[in-house]
């Protein structure tokens, strides 16, 4: 049984907080993992995941992001740019990303 200070979710299917390390373990015990620092919420914070079972989803930046009456046009075009970067890294790690 893993030790963790924290366990979300049903038995077999559970996420693991450590408050030592600040980690959210999100691997489901799977391996290898990979370890990325969070930035939003408390500094220092990192989060887990198995890159073989995690995808990631995109949803809707169109409107939100690149639209000029919707969002200031220059921050939508620096979101675009982090994401591609993001897709990039997943692609590199495995992770199923759009057009993987």
């Amino acid at each position: 049984m893993r030790r963790s200070d924290l366990t979300f979710g049903p038995t077999g299917d559970e996420w693991h907080y450590e408050r030592s390390s600040r980690t959210y373990d999100l691997t489901r015990g799977r391996s290898p993992a990979w370890t990325v620092g969070t930035s939003q919420g408390p500094a220092e914070t990192s989060i887990s995941v198995a890159p073989r079972s995690t995808a990631l989803v995109i949803v809707d930046m169109q409107n939100y992001f690149l639209h000029p009456r919707c969002r200031n046009h220059p921050a939508g075009l620096a979101a675009a740019e982090k994401t591609k970067r993001v897709i990039e890294k997943c692609r590199e790690l495995g992770i199923q990303s759009p057009d993987s």
